[in-house]
Protein backbone atom coordinates (compact mmCIF):
# COMPACT_ATOMS: atom_id res chain seq x y z
CA UNK A 1 0.00 0.00 0.00
CA UNK A 2 2.87 1.97 1.27
CA UNK A 3 4.28 1.63 -2.75
CA UNK A 4 1.40 2.53 -4.12
CA UNK A 5 0.71 5.76 -2.30
CA UNK A 6 4.10 7.01 -2.76
CA UNK A 7 4.06 6.39 -6.40
CA UNK A 8 0.68 7.89 -6.51
CA UNK A 9 1.90 11.03 -4.64
CA UNK A 10 4.84 11.31 -6.86
CA UNK A 11 2.40 11.51 -10.03
CA UNK A 12 0.17 13.58 -8.08
CA UNK A 13 2.74 16.31 -7.92
CA UNK A 14 4.16 16.26 -11.68
CA UNK A 15 0.24 16.59 -12.31
CA UNK A 16 -0.41 19.66 -10.37
CA UNK A 17 0.44 23.00 -11.70
CA UNK A 18 2.18 25.52 -9.19
CA UNK A 19 1.27 28.44 -11.65
CA UNK A 20 -0.61 28.81 -14.35
CA UNK A 21 -0.76 25.53 -17.04
CA UNK A 22 2.69 24.70 -16.78
CA UNK A 23 4.80 22.55 -14.12
CA UNK A 24 8.22 22.69 -13.59
CA UNK A 25 8.44 22.20 -9.97
CA UNK A 26 8.85 18.62 -8.62
CA UNK A 27 7.24 18.48 -4.38
CA UNK A 28 10.25 16.51 -2.67
CA UNK A 29 8.30 16.89 0.68
CA UNK A 30 5.49 18.41 1.45
CA UNK A 31 3.77 16.96 4.46
CA UNK A 32 0.03 16.46 3.04
CA UNK A 33 0.21 12.78 3.17
CA UNK A 34 1.87 11.53 6.90
CA UNK A 35 -0.85 9.08 8.42
CA UNK A 36 1.66 7.64 11.22
CA UNK A 37 4.55 8.53 12.34
CA UNK A 38 6.96 6.25 10.22
CA UNK A 39 5.46 8.40 7.51
CA UNK A 40 7.03 11.50 8.81
CA UNK A 41 10.30 9.75 7.77
CA UNK A 42 9.88 9.35 4.01
CA UNK A 43 9.80 11.98 1.36
CA UNK A 44 7.56 11.58 -1.15
CA UNK A 45 10.38 9.72 -3.39
CA UNK A 46 10.88 7.36 -1.04
CA UNK A 47 13.79 8.25 0.81
CA UNK A 48 14.17 8.27 4.17
CA UNK A 49 14.62 11.84 6.30
CA UNK A 50 15.62 12.43 9.82
CA UNK A 51 16.99 14.89 12.12
CA UNK A 52 20.68 15.42 12.55
CA UNK A 53 22.13 15.76 15.84
CA UNK A 54 19.76 15.93 18.95
CA UNK A 55 19.09 19.73 19.75
CA UNK A 56 16.52 19.65 17.06
CA UNK A 57 12.45 18.08 17.54
CA UNK A 58 10.00 17.91 14.80
CA UNK A 59 6.26 17.50 14.48
CA UNK A 60 3.59 17.56 11.97
CA UNK A 61 1.36 20.38 12.32
CA UNK A 62 -1.24 20.36 9.77
CA UNK A 63 0.46 20.24 6.61
CA UNK A 64 3.55 21.52 7.84
CA UNK A 65 6.86 20.35 9.20
CA UNK A 66 7.11 22.17 12.58
CA UNK A 67 11.08 22.50 13.48
CA UNK A 68 12.01 23.34 16.71
CA UNK A 69 15.93 23.57 17.74
CA UNK A 70 17.59 24.48 21.23
CA UNK A 71 20.79 24.77 21.24
CA UNK A 72 20.96 25.90 25.06
CA UNK A 73 24.68 27.61 26.06
CA UNK A 74 26.73 25.36 23.30
CA UNK A 75 27.77 27.45 20.58
CA UNK A 76 29.44 25.08 18.38
CA UNK A 77 25.91 22.88 17.83
CA UNK A 78 23.92 22.46 15.05
CA UNK A 79 21.31 20.72 13.90
CA UNK A 80 18.39 20.16 10.87
CA UNK A 81 17.35 17.50 9.10
CA UNK A 82 18.58 15.38 6.05
CA UNK A 83 16.33 13.89 3.03
CA UNK A 84 17.48 11.08 1.04
CA UNK A 85 16.53 11.75 -2.57
CA UNK A 86 16.24 8.40 -3.74
CA UNK A 87 15.91 5.36 -1.56
CA UNK A 88 16.83 4.25 2.03
CA UNK A 89 19.95 5.27 2.97
CA UNK A 90 21.43 2.11 5.15
CA UNK A 91 19.20 -0.36 7.46
CA UNK A 92 19.91 -3.43 9.33
CA UNK A 93 19.61 -7.27 7.92
CA UNK A 94 20.71 -10.86 8.63
CA UNK A 95 21.56 -13.12 5.92
CA UNK A 96 21.28 -16.19 8.34
CA UNK A 97 19.33 -15.04 11.24
CA UNK A 98 22.01 -14.42 13.71
CA UNK A 99 24.67 -12.43 12.30
CA UNK A 100 23.25 -8.49 11.67
CA UNK A 101 24.48 -6.24 9.22
CA UNK A 102 24.12 -2.74 8.26
CA UNK A 103 23.51 -2.02 4.33
CA UNK A 104 24.91 1.16 2.86
CA UNK A 105 22.31 1.96 0.12
CA UNK A 106 24.27 3.86 -1.91
CA UNK A 107 23.27 2.22 -5.10
CA UNK A 108 19.76 4.28 -4.95
CA UNK A 109 20.39 8.02 -5.83
CA UNK A 110 18.80 10.37 -7.37
CA UNK A 111 20.09 11.59 -11.12
CA UNK A 112 19.54 15.06 -11.01
CA UNK A 113 20.92 15.75 -14.44
CA UNK A 114 18.16 13.66 -16.28
CA UNK A 115 15.32 12.87 -13.19
CA UNK A 116 13.59 10.67 -15.31
CA UNK A 117 15.94 7.86 -14.45
CA UNK A 118 19.11 6.08 -16.49
CA UNK A 119 17.68 3.96 -18.40
CA UNK A 120 14.25 5.27 -19.31
CA UNK A 121 13.06 6.79 -22.80
CA UNK A 122 10.60 9.13 -21.80
CA UNK A 123 8.17 10.46 -24.01
CA UNK A 124 8.16 13.89 -22.59
CA UNK A 125 11.78 14.01 -22.44
CA UNK A 126 14.63 14.05 -20.16
CA UNK A 127 14.60 17.29 -17.34
CA UNK A 128 17.13 18.29 -15.65
CA UNK A 129 16.88 19.39 -11.85
CA UNK A 130 18.37 23.54 -11.67
CA UNK A 131 17.38 24.41 -8.40
CA UNK A 132 15.94 23.25 -5.05
CA UNK A 133 12.92 25.63 -3.28
CA UNK A 134 11.35 25.97 -0.22
CA UNK A 135 8.69 27.71 1.67
CA UNK A 136 8.69 28.25 5.17
CA UNK A 137 7.68 30.48 8.29
CA UNK A 138 10.02 31.77 10.58
CA UNK A 139 8.07 31.86 13.37
CA UNK A 140 10.81 34.34 15.42
CA UNK A 141 11.00 38.04 15.54
CA UNK A 142 14.52 37.71 14.19
CA UNK A 143 16.79 36.27 11.28
CA UNK A 144 17.97 33.25 11.05
CA UNK A 145 20.73 31.71 8.54
CA UNK A 146 20.27 28.15 7.51
CA UNK A 147 22.35 26.48 5.35
CA UNK A 148 21.25 24.33 2.38
CA UNK A 149 23.18 20.87 1.34
CA UNK A 150 23.46 18.54 -1.65
CA UNK A 151 25.60 15.12 -0.95
CA UNK A 152 26.35 12.82 -3.50
CA UNK A 153 27.44 9.03 -2.77
CA UNK A 154 30.87 9.49 -1.86
CA UNK A 155 29.58 12.20 0.09
CA UNK A 156 31.14 14.52 -1.33
CA UNK A 157 28.95 18.10 -0.55
CA UNK A 158 28.24 21.27 -1.70
CA UNK A 159 26.18 24.09 0.00
CA UNK A 160 25.19 28.09 0.12
CA UNK A 161 23.34 29.73 2.92
CA UNK A 162 20.77 31.71 3.06
CA UNK A 163 18.78 34.54 5.31
CA UNK A 164 15.52 33.53 6.70
CA UNK A 165 13.51 36.89 7.58
CA UNK A 166 10.49 36.82 10.40
CA UNK A 167 7.37 35.73 8.66
CA UNK A 168 6.85 34.00 5.54
CA UNK A 169 9.98 32.94 3.04
CA UNK A 170 10.97 31.14 -0.23
CA UNK A 171 14.17 30.22 -1.04
CA UNK A 172 15.47 29.14 -4.23
CA UNK A 173 18.80 27.80 -4.56
CA UNK A 174 20.64 27.82 -7.87
CA UNK A 175 23.05 25.14 -7.04
CA UNK A 176 24.56 24.40 -9.59
CA UNK A 177 26.19 28.47 -10.27
CA UNK A 178 25.70 29.60 -6.75
CA UNK A 179 27.81 27.02 -3.81
CA UNK A 180 30.42 25.78 -2.29
CA UNK A 181 31.93 23.07 -3.00
CA UNK A 182 31.64 19.92 -6.07
CA UNK A 183 29.45 16.90 -6.12
CA UNK A 184 28.01 14.37 -9.01
CA UNK A 185 25.27 15.73 -9.72
CA UNK A 186 24.19 12.30 -11.29
CA UNK A 187 24.07 10.61 -8.39
CA UNK A 188 22.88 12.55 -5.72
CA UNK A 189 21.78 10.80 -2.15
CA UNK A 190 21.29 13.58 0.46
CA UNK A 191 19.87 17.13 0.70
CA UNK A 192 19.74 18.90 3.92
CA UNK A 193 18.78 22.24 5.97
CA UNK A 194 21.36 23.03 8.59
CA UNK A 195 21.05 25.47 11.58
CA UNK A 196 24.06 26.13 13.30
CA UNK A 197 24.22 28.16 16.48
CA UNK A 198 27.50 29.82 15.47
CA UNK A 199 29.79 29.44 12.78
CA UNK A 200 32.19 32.34 12.45
CA UNK A 201 33.79 32.04 9.13
CA UNK A 202 30.73 32.29 7.55
CA UNK A 203 29.36 34.88 9.59
CA UNK A 204 26.74 32.85 11.53
CA UNK A 205 25.20 33.49 14.72
CA UNK A 206 21.67 32.39 15.42
CA UNK A 207 19.37 32.36 18.19
CA UNK A 208 19.80 29.45 21.25
CA UNK A 209 16.17 28.59 20.45
CA UNK A 210 13.91 28.83 17.88
CA UNK A 211 11.24 27.78 15.39
CA UNK A 212 10.64 26.97 11.49
CA UNK A 213 7.52 25.85 10.23
CA UNK A 214 8.24 24.14 6.28
CA UNK A 215 5.38 24.19 4.07
CA UNK A 216 6.74 22.71 0.75
CA UNK A 217 10.59 21.36 -0.10
CA UNK A 218 10.87 20.55 -3.92
CA UNK A 219 12.73 21.13 -7.45
CA UNK A 220 12.63 23.43 -10.27
CA UNK A 221 13.63 21.65 -13.33
CA UNK A 222 14.51 23.25 -17.04
CA UNK A 223 11.71 21.87 -18.32
CA UNK A 224 7.50 21.56 -18.05
CA UNK A 225 5.78 18.58 -16.65
CA UNK A 226 2.71 17.58 -18.86
CA UNK A 227 -0.48 18.96 -17.24
CA UNK A 228 -3.05 16.51 -18.78
CA UNK A 229 -5.83 18.31 -20.64
CA UNK A 230 -8.05 15.50 -20.87
CA UNK A 231 -8.62 11.64 -19.70
CA UNK A 232 -6.64 10.10 -22.70
CA UNK A 233 -3.35 12.21 -21.53
CA UNK A 234 -4.31 11.56 -17.76
CA UNK A 235 -4.21 7.71 -18.50
CA UNK A 236 -1.26 8.10 -20.79
CA UNK A 237 0.35 9.59 -18.06
CA UNK A 238 -0.28 7.28 -15.17
CA UNK A 239 0.60 3.76 -17.31
CA UNK A 240 4.07 5.54 -17.78
CA UNK A 241 4.82 6.75 -13.89
CA UNK A 242 3.28 2.93 -12.95
CA UNK A 243 5.73 1.62 -15.78
CA UNK A 244 8.27 3.87 -13.90
CA UNK A 245 8.00 1.81 -11.14
CA UNK A 246 9.57 -1.30 -12.85
CA UNK A 247 12.61 0.33 -13.71
CA UNK A 248 13.34 2.77 -10.70
CA UNK A 249 12.89 0.23 -7.60
CA UNK A 250 14.43 -3.33 -9.39
CA UNK A 251 17.28 -4.49 -7.22
CA UNK A 252 21.22 -2.37 -7.95
CA UNK A 253 22.82 -5.06 -6.89
CA UNK A 254 23.82 -8.78 -8.49
CA UNK A 255 23.38 -10.62 -5.37
CA UNK A 256 19.35 -9.03 -5.97
CA UNK A 257 19.02 -11.56 -8.92
CA UNK A 258 17.24 -7.75 -11.06
CA UNK A 259 14.01 -8.35 -8.83
CA UNK A 260 11.75 -5.31 -7.69
CA UNK A 261 11.41 -4.48 -4.64
CA UNK A 262 8.20 -5.44 -3.06
CA UNK A 263 7.26 -1.93 -1.37
CA UNK A 264 9.31 1.84 -2.58
CA UNK A 265 10.68 2.19 0.94
CA UNK A 266 12.15 -1.36 1.52
CA UNK A 267 15.26 -1.48 -0.80
CA UNK A 268 16.49 -5.03 1.32
CA UNK A 269 12.54 -6.80 0.25
CA UNK A 270 12.12 -8.20 -3.07
CA UNK A 271 8.35 -9.71 -4.10
CA UNK A 272 8.22 -12.88 -6.29
CA UNK A 273 4.82 -11.86 -7.03
CA UNK A 274 5.49 -8.69 -7.76
CA UNK A 275 8.34 -9.78 -10.31
CA UNK A 276 5.57 -11.38 -12.46
CA UNK A 277 3.92 -8.17 -12.78
CA UNK A 278 7.41 -6.50 -13.50
CA UNK A 279 8.06 -9.17 -16.48
CA UNK A 280 4.81 -8.08 -17.62
CA UNK A 281 5.37 -4.36 -17.24
CA UNK A 282 8.67 -4.25 -18.90
CA UNK A 283 7.35 -5.85 -22.45
CA UNK A 284 4.31 -2.98 -21.62
CA UNK A 285 8.08 -0.42 -21.60
CA UNK A 286 9.30 -2.23 -24.83
CA UNK A 287 6.09 -1.80 -27.27
CA UNK A 288 5.49 1.78 -25.78
CA UNK A 289 9.28 2.38 -26.62
CA UNK A 290 10.06 3.30 -23.42
CA UNK A 291 12.71 1.15 -22.51
CA UNK A 292 14.99 -0.96 -24.94
CA UNK A 293 14.47 -4.45 -25.81
CA UNK A 294 18.34 -5.06 -25.63
CA UNK A 295 17.95 -4.12 -21.53
CA UNK A 296 15.08 -5.77 -20.83
CA UNK A 297 16.81 -9.42 -22.49
CA UNK A 298 19.89 -9.27 -20.54
CA UNK A 299 17.91 -8.97 -17.17
CA UNK A 300 15.21 -11.44 -18.35
CA UNK A 301 18.23 -13.48 -18.67
CA UNK A 302 19.86 -13.55 -15.54
CA UNK A 303 16.98 -13.52 -13.69
CA UNK A 304 15.49 -16.72 -15.70
CA UNK A 305 18.74 -18.30 -15.03
CA UNK A 306 18.54 -17.94 -11.40
CA UNK A 307 14.43 -19.29 -11.14
CA UNK A 308 15.26 -22.04 -13.33
CA UNK A 309 18.48 -23.24 -11.16
CA UNK A 310 17.79 -26.26 -9.12
CA UNK A 311 20.81 -26.02 -6.85
CA UNK A 312 18.62 -22.85 -5.88
CA UNK A 313 15.95 -24.84 -4.16
CA UNK A 314 15.78 -26.96 -1.12
CA UNK A 315 13.88 -27.62 2.11
CA UNK A 316 17.04 -25.72 4.14
CA UNK A 317 15.28 -22.33 6.06
CA UNK A 318 17.85 -20.06 4.57
CA UNK A 319 20.29 -19.68 1.58
CA UNK A 320 17.41 -21.15 -0.60
CA UNK A 321 15.18 -18.75 -3.52
CA UNK A 322 12.36 -21.91 -2.54
CA UNK A 323 11.14 -25.72 -3.04
CA UNK A 324 10.31 -28.45 -5.31
CA UNK A 325 9.60 -25.30 -8.02
CA UNK A 326 7.59 -22.92 -5.71
CA UNK A 327 9.73 -19.84 -4.61
CA UNK A 328 9.26 -18.17 -1.55
CA UNK A 329 6.92 -15.02 -1.21
CA UNK A 330 9.87 -12.22 -0.17
CA UNK A 331 13.68 -12.46 -1.02
CA UNK A 332 16.52 -10.79 0.84
CA UNK A 333 19.28 -8.39 -0.28
CA UNK A 334 21.24 -11.99 -0.84
CA UNK A 335 18.29 -13.11 -3.16
CA UNK A 336 17.82 -15.89 -1.13
CA UNK A 337 14.65 -16.58 1.39
CA UNK A 338 13.95 -13.04 3.12
CA UNK A 339 15.30 -13.39 7.50
CA UNK A 340 13.97 -11.69 10.02
CA UNK A 341 15.74 -10.79 13.10
CA UNK A 342 15.08 -10.67 16.62
CA UNK A 343 15.18 -7.07 18.17
CA UNK A 344 16.47 -8.06 22.04
CA UNK A 345 14.42 -4.82 23.07
CA UNK A 346 11.15 -6.29 22.24
CA UNK A 347 9.07 -9.08 23.81
CA UNK A 348 8.21 -10.83 20.68
CA UNK A 349 10.98 -12.70 18.70
CA UNK A 350 10.68 -11.45 15.77
CA UNK A 351 12.67 -13.75 13.98
CA UNK A 352 9.73 -15.94 14.38
CA UNK A 353 8.08 -14.05 11.78
CA UNK A 354 9.19 -16.70 9.13
CA UNK A 355 8.40 -16.66 4.90
CA UNK A 356 6.80 -18.70 3.60
CA UNK A 357 6.81 -20.78 0.17
CA UNK A 358 4.20 -19.15 -1.46
CA UNK A 359 1.16 -20.68 -3.60
CA UNK A 360 -0.36 -17.33 -4.96
CA UNK A 361 2.74 -15.66 -5.71
CA UNK A 362 4.49 -18.46 -7.15
CA UNK A 363 1.26 -18.25 -9.84
CA UNK A 364 1.81 -14.43 -9.87
CA UNK A 365 5.32 -14.95 -11.09
CA UNK A 366 4.60 -17.80 -13.62
CA UNK A 367 1.99 -15.96 -15.41
CA UNK A 368 4.70 -13.27 -16.19
CA UNK A 369 6.85 -15.75 -17.02
CA UNK A 370 4.37 -16.74 -19.62
CA UNK A 371 3.78 -13.02 -20.74
CA UNK A 372 7.55 -13.57 -21.65
CA UNK A 373 7.04 -16.46 -23.75
CA UNK A 374 4.97 -14.95 -25.48
CA UNK A 375 6.76 -11.84 -26.32
CA UNK A 376 9.45 -13.42 -27.01
CA UNK A 377 8.43 -16.43 -28.60
CA UNK A 378 11.17 -16.29 -31.33
CA UNK A 379 14.13 -16.41 -28.87
CA UNK A 380 14.74 -20.26 -28.12
CA UNK A 381 16.95 -19.43 -25.25
CA UNK A 382 14.48 -16.90 -23.40
CA UNK A 383 11.92 -19.44 -24.39
CA UNK A 384 13.56 -22.59 -23.15
CA UNK A 385 14.57 -21.14 -19.63
CA UNK A 386 10.99 -19.86 -18.83
CA UNK A 387 9.81 -23.07 -19.70
CA UNK A 388 12.30 -24.57 -17.47
CA UNK A 389 11.34 -22.79 -14.65
CA UNK A 390 7.24 -23.84 -15.33
CA UNK A 391 8.12 -27.35 -15.26
CA UNK A 392 9.97 -27.14 -12.51
CA UNK A 393 7.17 -26.53 -9.89
CA UNK A 394 6.00 -29.98 -8.37
CA UNK A 395 2.10 -28.31 -8.21
CA UNK A 396 1.37 -31.37 -6.38
CA UNK A 397 3.38 -30.57 -3.65
CA UNK A 398 0.74 -27.93 -2.50
CA UNK A 399 -1.69 -30.06 -2.71
CA UNK A 400 -4.24 -31.88 -0.30
CA UNK A 401 -4.88 -35.07 -2.05
CA UNK A 402 -7.96 -35.86 0.12
CA UNK A 403 -9.72 -32.21 -0.19
CA UNK A 404 -8.22 -31.27 -3.80
CA UNK A 405 -7.37 -28.39 -2.67
CA UNK A 406 -3.99 -26.46 -2.25
CA UNK A 407 -2.87 -25.40 0.79
CA UNK A 408 -1.31 -21.55 0.54
CA UNK A 409 2.14 -22.41 1.76
CA UNK A 410 4.87 -23.96 3.01
CA UNK A 411 7.66 -23.42 5.76
CA UNK A 412 10.72 -25.59 7.50
CA UNK A 413 9.56 -24.63 10.54
CA UNK A 414 6.29 -24.96 12.15
CA UNK A 415 4.48 -22.12 13.67
CA UNK A 416 0.00 -21.27 14.65
CA UNK A 417 -0.28 -20.91 10.76
CA UNK A 418 1.59 -23.94 9.51
CA UNK A 419 1.54 -26.19 11.65
CA UNK A 420 0.47 -29.69 9.27
CA UNK A 421 3.33 -31.71 9.07
CA UNK A 422 4.03 -32.52 5.51
CA UNK A 423 5.80 -35.83 4.91
CA UNK A 424 8.59 -34.97 2.85
CA UNK A 425 9.37 -32.80 5.74
CA UNK A 426 8.70 -29.19 6.93
CA UNK A 427 4.67 -27.69 7.61
CA UNK A 428 1.74 -27.01 5.49
CA UNK A 429 -0.56 -23.77 6.03
CA UNK A 430 -3.05 -24.31 8.82
CA UNK A 431 -5.75 -22.27 10.81
CA UNK A 432 -5.86 -22.60 14.54
CA UNK A 433 -8.92 -23.38 15.62
CA UNK A 434 -9.23 -26.82 15.36
CA UNK A 435 -6.45 -27.62 12.49
CA UNK A 436 -9.08 -26.77 9.88
CA UNK A 437 -6.85 -26.20 6.47
CA UNK A 438 -5.69 -22.30 5.42
CA UNK A 439 -6.25 -23.43 1.88
CA UNK A 440 -9.73 -22.35 1.05
CA UNK A 441 -9.13 -19.44 -0.55
CA UNK A 442 -11.99 -17.21 -3.92
CA UNK A 443 -10.27 -14.68 -5.92
CA UNK A 444 -8.24 -14.88 -9.60
CA UNK A 445 -5.43 -15.01 -7.92
CA UNK A 446 -6.34 -18.74 -6.86
CA UNK A 447 -7.94 -19.42 -10.29
CA UNK A 448 -4.72 -18.15 -11.79
CA UNK A 449 -2.40 -20.24 -10.03
CA UNK A 450 -4.96 -23.44 -10.76
CA UNK A 451 -5.35 -23.23 -14.22
CA UNK A 452 -1.11 -23.10 -14.58
CA UNK A 453 -1.57 -26.16 -12.45
CA UNK A 454 -3.76 -28.06 -14.64
CA UNK A 455 -1.94 -27.20 -18.00
CA UNK A 456 1.84 -27.92 -16.54
CA UNK A 457 3.31 -30.78 -18.63
CA UNK A 458 5.72 -32.03 -15.92
CA UNK A 459 3.44 -32.14 -13.07
CA UNK A 460 -0.09 -31.47 -13.88
CA UNK A 461 -2.89 -31.49 -11.23
CA UNK A 462 -6.95 -33.04 -11.69
CA UNK A 463 -9.36 -31.19 -13.16
CA UNK A 464 -11.12 -32.23 -9.55
CA UNK A 465 -9.04 -29.56 -7.92
CA UNK A 466 -11.18 -26.63 -10.20
CA UNK A 467 -14.41 -28.53 -9.43
CA UNK A 468 -13.12 -28.75 -5.70
CA UNK A 469 -12.42 -24.84 -5.42
CA UNK A 470 -14.72 -23.77 -2.84
CA UNK A 471 -15.07 -25.84 0.49
CA UNK A 472 -18.90 -24.97 1.54
CA UNK A 473 -19.08 -27.53 4.78
CA UNK A 474 -19.44 -24.16 6.52
CA UNK A 475 -18.76 -20.40 5.96
CA UNK A 476 -15.82 -19.64 8.34
CA UNK A 477 -13.67 -22.70 6.48
CA UNK A 478 -13.85 -20.39 3.26
CA UNK A 479 -11.58 -17.55 2.83
CA UNK A 480 -12.62 -14.72 0.66
CA UNK A 481 -10.78 -11.58 -0.21
CA UNK A 482 -12.34 -8.61 1.21
CA UNK A 483 -14.61 -6.79 -1.59
CA UNK A 484 -12.58 -4.00 -1.37
CA UNK A 485 -9.73 -6.00 -2.56
CA UNK A 486 -10.43 -5.32 -6.52
CA UNK A 487 -6.59 -6.09 -7.25
CA UNK A 488 -6.97 -9.62 -6.85
CA UNK A 489 -10.35 -10.01 -8.50
CA UNK A 490 -9.02 -8.00 -12.05
CA UNK A 491 -6.19 -10.28 -13.07
CA UNK A 492 -8.19 -12.77 -15.55
CA UNK A 493 -9.83 -9.87 -17.17
CA UNK A 494 -6.60 -7.82 -18.14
Amino acid sequence: MKTIMLFLALTISLLTPITGQTNTQVILEDWTDIVTANDLGFSDFAGNSGLLERYGTNTVEGTDLKFNWNFNTEFEAYTGRFFSLFGLTENLVTFDGTDIDTIVWNDYYLNLDNIEGDHIISPYGSKQVESIWMTLDNVLAESVKIKLELSDIRDNKCYQYFTLNPGENTVSWDFRNDKTGTIDYSKCKLFSFIIERRHLANNVLNPAVGELKFHQIGFETDQSYLVPSDNTQLLDLIQYRAFQYFIDYVGRRPTNLGFVQDRATFPDLYSVGGQGFTFAAWIIGINNGWISETWVKERVLSILNELGDTTNYGPDGTGKIGHRGFFYHFLGPDGRRKVNFDWPETSVDESKNTVELSFIDTGLLLWGIYALQSFFADDFEIDSLCQQVINNVDWGFLLDETRQQFYLGWKPEPDSLYSIPANSGGYYSSKTDGGKLLADWYSDEYLLCILAALGSEKHPVSINTWDSLIYEENSSNTIISYPGSLFTYQFLSL
